[in-house]
């Protein structure tokens, strides 16, 4: 004669405390390697994005260069050169706008090109104020945000 034991109450419990923490483990093993996969896109975008740095810094100069890496590695990163005086001038009497960052930048955006570059900033709108804070940082802007010029 088979007789199904039934499980008590205390036994259950433990099976489930011991689902959960499988379950939990399967999920933090999921996020090293995602933690995995970003520190090796960071590393490549920092590798390329030293390489082009280089290449950029040896034409307008070391001092006159920035790179602005994206909050995502994944979407790359921007490299800005100095303003020239009228550009500066133009964004400062425009005041704090969107397009004001944009006609400051436009000029001194020279890498990625313009289709990456748009890319960007659909994926990561902000990376515009972070773009315009290095160009003013080039053009002499020693602290804050380019919004407190």
């Amino acid at each position: 004669m088979d007789q199904v034991k039934e499980l008590s109450e205390s036994e259950k419990l433990q099976a489930r405390l011991v689902e959960l923490r499988e379950a939990r483990k399967a999920r933090e093993e999921k996020l090293q390697l995602f933690e995995l996969e970003d520190e090796i896109a960071r590393e490549e975008r920092d590798a390329k994005m030293d390489e082009q740095l280089e290449k950029f810094s040896a034409k307008y100069g070391r001092h006159s260069v920035k790179a602005v890496p994206c909050k995502n590695p994944a979407n790359g990163f921007v490299i800005v050169k100095a303003p020239a005086l009228p550009t500066y001038r133009k964004f400062q009497d425009s005041g704090d706008s969107t397009d004001s960052q944009e006609s400051l930048v436009s000029p001194c955006r020279v890498f990625p090109e313009l289709e990456a570059f748009d890319r960007i900033m659909t994926l990561e709108p902000a990376m515009l104020l972070d773009c315009a804070n290095a160009v003013c940082e080039l053009g002499g802007v020693k602290i804050g945000k380019a919004a407190k010029k």
